[in-house]
């Protein structure tokens, strides 16, 4: 298994700038570990949450925290993360229980034991920041 620390509030900076290259938003990937990574107390709720994928390698969900440079923005090019979690678009029983435990389990396609969320569901709200797309690819 392999787990992806996901930011869950707003990073925010005074500078705009700063801001809008630096700080990590709500539903950016942050890192992927193994599954049992002992994460730190500052590496939990109210400021990020951890989205397990039991059976998929750490390999396999590393391109969901991938850079993006975007040199659209008038102040020049900044990088940010190339997917996102849409939490927000979640329905409200997923993000309840990402409020409550901080975490959230994600069933590949043959994976049987208990979960949150099957894989095919949750890949609708990863989005593709540069084209605009939500995930299709299979774990």
């Amino acid at each position: 298994m392999a787990e992806i620390l996901v930011k869950w509030i707003d990073g925010r900076h005074p500078d705009a700038a700063v801001d809008r290259r630096g700080t990590y938003k709500r539903g950016y990937p942050v890192v992927v570990m193994p599954d049992g990574h002992e994460w730190g107390n500052a590496e939990r709720l109210p400021i990020f949450v951890v989205v397990q994928f039991p059976g998929v390698s750490v390999e396999r969900l590393r391109s969901y925290v991938t850079s993006q440079t975007d040199s659209r923005d008038e102040g020049g090019v900044y990088r940010r993360r190339l997917w996102r979690i849409r939490f927000d678009a979640m329905p409200s029983d997923m993000q309840a229980i990402l409020e409550k435990t901080g975490q959230l389990v994600v069933a590949s396609k043959n994976y049987r034991a208990p979960h949150d969320i099957e894989w095919s569901e949750f890949a609708k709200y990863l989005r593709n920041q540069e084209t605009g797309a939500d995930e299709t690819k299979d774990i």
